[in-house]
């Protein structure tokens, strides 16, 4: 039973690590620029909510989604 909590311990110290590396890598790329990109990025965004003094152009295509 010792030997396998720690096991499953070790076993999430690393998990813990990777997530922890990986936060950082995303942290680092989320720059105004890359986020202001993503607002357009998906052809099924409906909504985009923008930030006051962000300056983006705000996009509309009304009647563009005709549900049927």
């Amino acid at each position: 039973m010792k030997i396998r909590a720690e096991g499953e311990a070790d076993s999430m110290k690393i998990r813990a690590m990777g997530q922890s590396q990986a936060q950082e890598t995303i942290t680092k790329t989320l720059t105004p620029d890359y986020l202001k990109y993503k607002l357009y990025d998906s052809p099924n965004a409906k909504t985009i909510i923008v930030p006051d003094k962000l300056n983006v152009p705000l996009m509309l295509s009304p009647g563009a989604d005709h549900s049927k």
